[in-house]
């Protein structure tokens, strides 16, 4: 571009600049060289330095035409700055300020202002009155001197140049100001025809894209997709989408690419006529609406839009959509944009109408793709569990099916097996089911025919589920296999009408092949299982025939392979006992476990009927069942299928097999063809172990025998013997308990008894007389009971079980009865009666050798006793310890019910009890008998023994404990005076026999010789007790002076109490304060007060144990030692030391005096507290063994010598060493603790090394038991 051209295109204001500063530059330079002029004339300096200002604002005049010529704003600023110095400086040096020179710098400043900067009028005004304001000021404060020249051509010439410049200027300024008019006139038009241009092009390149978008999507959706961010980019709308036309529904759905091309996750539908968009759906017709708050007839989706366009979308007539746009502005549309979108709107329809027609060709194409695909995928899975969910996933993601089901037929219902799609937690639980010809999926079962019902909330058979809360329409096509309904594919849609007739179609085909399918995965699974049964099968008769002949191990693996055939959540092995016309249930089992085995009759429950009849049992529904009795067992929840079969062996039934399960219809013809099978197998080995047990029974029976009888004849004591043959009974027969009673020919009496496991010291219940063991002992012939409850010997009682009393008979003579119990009604055959009986005979012998051999060790223990109590006699001289020791030594050996002396007292002539009397009653209250009173007082009184059999026959008898049957009593004499009786007494009657009478009377003439000798002694003893009391004369005296010192020392210590007490209340500042010669002296009485309460306590101590007023008592020490270091425990960290506790019993029990016992340990704690530095250690040690308490006080403190070891419980003794001074003390503290621990039976010792510490170790004898 030319230079002229340049200046042509510039800005107005800039080319005003540059003329005004021209025009400047002028007329600065004349008035510079008038005023040289002037000073070359008259050599003025005044004028010469006007050339300094005029200078300034020739420079500011040449930098505002340098600057960019669009910068007018700048170049304005720099003029109007040469002004302000040019007419500042002449003006000021040539006259001084006049109004003149304000007016004149004032218009050049407004001039130049309002050509350059007419925007910033308040910035160049403002400026025009500092200017003037600044001229003021320098006038009134006159800081330059005042010249009085006269004006000269060159005032003129400036001031005509200044109003030539003023008068251009404006001329210029009228003249830009109608150029500028023009210019804003054109430019104006020229943006409204670029504006319209531009609006055309965004419009043609919005159409261009929209077909190029329909040219290019591949499907419906990328299609609206791509051309919502087109019209939304391209409009700039607030909110924009597209609503499809639903037809069948009669609905606009809203896309969920609505809203600027942003995924929307609702669901929304408007119906046709409803609102702006339904009513442009429904006649065709484009609505514009200004203002929707005037529009009766908007549906509000969007509570901020203002203002709505909506164009329908159709191929011809066909409406197919609506194109809907929204703003949240009033009348943000115009006609053009409704042309636009009319125009995309044509464009768009015939675009979307291609892709669906695409789409139904490719979904043709994919549907006989999808049929062949699924018909090939159906044929490879063979197995139904993995068959029928594929089904259901291949067919909803084909087809896009909102759920799929399917469902069979079995037991006359439908059971669905698997589901796919549409459910609110994720899947379909399998098992639920449903009555044939209940709801649409029923119907269809039933009639063979598809049913489908287009809106499922008109069909009054729909039945709604909240798994599915989504189903709108449903479809139900039966599954067909050689004309018979097998099933049902039901497939629902989220949209009413919402399956297409060709889906519909294409599912029947599907069905078809689907019901094949199922059909060849059924025979599959048939033929599998028959296999897998036919393996089960054969290991189950290896297992059976690994299990031997053990009866326990053939029960669990036929019950395993059962399992492993069939359900079997309960099982039962029946076993028919002929003999007992029993069937023995030894194999029960449900889901509470095994139960304990059982016998029923063999006409009762199901077991009994297989018995019977030979035949099997399949029963599919318990509770459908009525006419067969049934025995229930175990868990109260009953079953529902039982599946029982005959245990046959020829034509022989052993017993019956029986698979239970809680579910009904269980089992099949095929399970109970499995089940013979593996019965049939079962049977022979069954037998087999039958045989085999009987004969180890026998072996077993025999061998017991053998061993009893080795045991029985290893041992000659009675008691042993009776547990040894109780013992093995119970082990030959499994009873539940044996007794064992002994006869006499007469009486029955307690032998032996076991039960629970346990040796039993007294029978379950003694033999009535009328009873079963009785008879037995009295006839000498076995008596057996079967079943307690139907036997007349047992009538009236509560028993139940079974009994049989074996007597023990050697020749006619017979020794004793052998009673065997079962808690159970028990069938004794004659193999156990055998055994039995034999086991009895040698138990008779056992007890005859066992009695023989008592009756020799009853004549070596009289002899014994006879020389025991000789040596008693002859070693012993006390009368009562004699009497004493006699009496337990021949009470515990014969006569331990009750046995006693009685003396006779001279005085009263009386017989008085010896305190030494036994009675096992515990009931015994002593009292004198006269001579010749009850059968005691006729012995003493004619010297004669008496012998009672029965007491309660004996008028004379005097009962002492009430308890007793027998009485044996002999006198005892000296020199044919009689001076007292020996009497025994049983709880048995007749309980003493001729030997018995013998035995005492020789043991009487013993006794009384030994006590006719003792009291000799005694009297040799009485004046030597003559002389003892001179020594208890003694011993009161020093009792008196002991209670001397104790008034004494209670009498000091009430008033040093109060002293005490007082002091220390003014140690403390309770009674106010104290000089500090005063706190010493009150400090010293308090210390000397308290060192006199211990030792006055030391003392009571000391006189206590000189007393013995010791009060033992049991004492717990681990408990007090614990309470103790509780105590000691704040001490201990006052002075700075660590208390340590090691007691490892749990209770430690000792007899002594707790207080003193406390005493001990408080003293040896306190002494380690005292005798160890800070930093030490204390450690308090309790241990016990067998028969010692032991305690122990360890401290690391300054230890004791070696050499003073031996005085340390000396009375006064104190350890002198280095550091005495430090610690105060009598030396009657460890005194003490050695007299406590000694007068209570214990012991004390003590190892100490200097430097490293002490150990005090204390023993107590433990509390012995009784």
């Amino acid at each position: 571009m030319l230079p002229s051209e340049q200046r042509k295109n510039q800005q107005p204001g800039a080319m005003e600049v540059l003329w005004l500063s021209r025009i400047l530059a002028g007329g600065l330079l004349i008035s510079l060289a008038l005023a040289l002029v002037s000073y070359f004339q008259r050599h003025t300096w005044q004028q010469l330095a006007i050339g300094g200002p005029l200078l300034l604002a020739l420079a500011c005049i040449i930098r505002a035409t340098r600057i960019q010529h669009h910068d007018t704003e700048s170049s304005g600023f720099w003029l109007i700055l040469a002004v302000i110095v040019a007419y500042s400086g002449t003006e000021l040096f040539f006259q001084g300020i006049t109004l003149a020179s304000i007016l004149s710098g004032a218009l050049f400043i407004v001039l130049i202002g309002g050509l350059t900067m007419p925007r910033q009028w308040s910035g160049w005004v403002g400026l025009t009155g500092i200017f003037a304001l600044a001229l003021v000021l320098i006038n009134k404060l006159q800081p330059f001197p005042r010249y009085n020249i006269t004006y000269t051509s060159s005032g003129y010439l400036i001031l005509l140049i200044t109003a030539g410049m003023a008068l251009g200027m404006l001329l210029r300024a009228a003249r830009l100001s109608r150029e500028v008019t023009i210019l804003k006139r054109t430019v104006a038009e020229l943006q409204q025809v670029g504006g319209l241009l531009q609006h055309r092009l965004r419009e043609l390149t919005l159409l261009q894209a929209v077909a190029v978008a329909g040219s290019e999507a591949g499907s419906e959706e990328e299609l609206l997709e791509r051309t919502a961010r087109l019209i939304g980019e391209a409009l700039h709308v607030d909110n924009f989408g597209v609503l499809l036309l639903d037809s069948a529904a009669g609905v606009l759905r809203l896309h969920t690419l609505y809203r600027l091309g942003t995924k929307i996750e609702r669901r929304v539908t408007i119906p046709l006529g409803q609102g702006l968009t339904g009513a442009t759906a429904l006649d065709g017709q484009a609505r514009r609406v200004s203002d929707i708050t005037q529009e009766p007839g908007y549906a509000e989706i969007n509570s901020q839009t203002r203002s709505e366009l909506c164009v329908p979308i159709k191929i011809g007539e066909k409406i197919i959509g609506v194109l809907n746009v929204e703003s949240d502005r009033v009348n943000a549309f115009t006609a053009a944009d409704e042309r636009l979108l009319v125009t995309l709107a044509g464009q768009l329809a015939p675009a979307i109408e291609q892709l669906r027609n695409v789409r139904e060709v490719r979904r043709e194409a994919q549907y006989l793709t999808m049929i062949n695909k699924i018909g090939r995928r159906l044929t490879a899975i063979l197995t139904l569990d993995a068959l029928l969910p594929e089904i259901g996933r291949s067919l909803a993601e084909a087809l896009q099916l909102y759920n799929v089901e399917i469902a069979l037929i079995k037991n006359e219902r439908l059971v669905f097996h698997a589901g796919y799609g549409g459910y609110v937690d994720g899947a379909l639980e399998p098992g639920y089911t449903l009555e044939l010809g209940q709801g649409i999926t029923g119907k269809a079962a039933i009639t063979g025919e598809t049913v489908f019902v287009p809106d499922v909330q008109a069909c009054p058979d729909y039945i709604p589920t909240e798994q599915l809360p989504d189903v709108r329409s449903e479809l139900a096509v039966p599954l067909q296999a050689h004309g018979e309904t097998i099933g049902v594919l039901d497939v629902k849609s989220d949209r009413v009408n919402g399956i297409q007739a060709q889906e519909i179609a294409i599912l029947e085909t599907l069905a078809a092949q689907v019901a094949v399918a199922i059909q060849n995965a059924r025979l599959f699974h048939t033929t599998r299982e028959t296999a897998q049964r036919l393996s089960i099968l054969h290991w189950a008769s290896q297992e059976i025939t690994r299990a031997g002949l053990d009866m326990e191990r053939l029960y669990v693996a036929i019950h395993r392979a059962t399992a492993r055939l069939m359900p079997s959540e309960a099982f039962v092995i029946g076993l028919l006992d002929e003999q007992r016309q029993e069937i023995n249930l030894p194999y029960l089992i449900d889901h509470s476990g095994r139960m304990k085995p059982r016998r029923i009759s063999r006409d009762q429950g199901l077991s009994g009927h297989v018995i019977a009849t030979g035949k099997s049992l399949r029963i599919a529904d318990m509770e459908q069942v009525e006419d067969i009795d049934v025995i229930y067992f175990g868990d109260p929840e009953h079953m529902r299928s039982i599946l029982a079969v005959p245990l046959r062996l020829g034509n022989r039934v052993l017993g019956v097999l029986s698979a239970q399960s809680y579910q009904p219809h269980a089992y099949t013809q095929n399970d109970q063809n499995m089940l013979e099978l593996l019965a049939a197998h079962a049977a022979i080995v069954l037998e087999n172990a039958r045989l085999f047990a009987d004969e180890r029974e026998r072996n077993a029976e025999l061998q017991a025998i053998r061993q009893a009888s080795l045991h029985v004849t290893s041992t000659l004591k009675l008691k042993l013997v009776l547990q040894v043959i109780m013992e093995h009974t119970l082990e030959l027969v499994k009873a539940t308990d044996a007794h064992i009673f002994l006869y006499d020919g007469e009486r029955l009496r307690f032998g032996a008894a076991r039960w629970a496991g346990e040796a039993r010291h007294k029978p379950f219940a003694a033999p009535r007389e009328d009873g079963i063991t009785y008879l037995a002992a009295r006839t000498g012939q076995r008596v057996v009971v079967p079943d307690i409850e139907t036997n007349l010997l047992f009538a009236g009682t509560s028993w139940k079980g079974a009994i049989a009393a074996l007597p023990l008979c050697i020749g006619e003579q017979v020794m004793g009865v052998m009673n065997i119990v079962f808690d159970d009604p028990h069938h004794f055959d004659e193999n156990e009666l055998r055994a039995l009986e034999l086991l009895a005979d040698q138990a008779a012998v056992a007890i005859r050798n066992a009695e023989l051999f008592e009756a020799a060790q009853r004549q070596l223990q009289e002899l014994s006793l006879l020389h025991a109590v000789s040596t008693a006699g002859a070693a012993v001289t006390d009368e009562d310890v004699l009497i004493t020791q006699a009496t337990d030594l021949i009470g515990e050996a014969l006569y331990p019910d009750s046995f006693g002396m009685l003396l006779l007292n001279d005085i009263t002539g009386v017989l008085d009890f010896h305190p030494s009397y036994r009675t096992s009653t515990g009931k015994f209250s002593p009292v004198s008998i006269p001579l010749g009173q009850g059968v005691i007082g006729q012995v003493a009184l004619t010297g004669q023994p008496r012998r009672i059999a029965d007491t309660s026959q004996e008028p004379d008898y005097l009962s002492l404990t009430g308890q007793m049957r027998s009485e044996l009593c002999v006198p005892l004499q000296v020199g044919g005076e009689c001076i007292g009786v020996l009497n025994a007494e049983s709880r048995q009657l007749n309980a003493f026999t001729d030997n018995d009478e013998r035995l005492l009377v020789t043991l009487a003439g013993q006794l009384a010789t030994a006590i006719g000798k003792a009291r000799l002694l005694a009297e040799a003893q009485e004046r030597a007790q003559e002389l003892a009391a001179a020594l208890e004369q003694l011993k009161r005296l020093s009792r008196s002076k002991n209670e001397f010192f104790q008034n004494i020392s209670h009498e000091l210590g009430t008033p040093l109490s109060v002293i005490r007490l007082q002091a220390e209340l003014m140690e403390d500042g309770a009674m106010g304060p104290l000089q500090p010669q005063q706190e010493k002296a009150v400090g010293s009485i308090a210390r000397r007060s308290r060192m006199l309460s211990t030792m006055i306590k030391d003392l009571n101590i000391f006189l206590m144990m000189a007393t013995k007023q010791l009060r033992p008592q049991p004492v717990d020490l681990v408990s007090l030692v614990k309470e103790l270091l509780i105590d000691f425990q704040v001490q201990s960290a006052a002075a700075g030391l660590t208390l340590l506790s090691e007691v490892t019993p749990a209770s430690v029990e000792i007899f002594a005096d707790p207080v003193n016992v406390a005493r001990v340990v408080d003293n040896l704690l306190g002494n380690a507290l005292k005798f160890t530095p800070a930093g030490g250690t204390i450690t308090l040690r309790l241990r016990k063994d067998a028969d010692w308490a032991e305690l122990q006080v360890s401290d690391t403190g300054i230890g004791i010598p070696a050499d003073k070891l031996p005085y340390i419980f000396e009375r006064g003794y104190r350890v002198a060493t280095n550091t005495s001074s430090q610690y105060n003390g009598r030396g009657l503290g460890l005194a003490l603790v050695k007299e406590l621990v000694e007068a209570q039976g214990g012991e004390i010792s003590v190892h100490s090394v200097v430097g490293e510490g002490s150990t005090f170790c204390v023993s107590f004898p433990l509390l012995k038991e009784g």
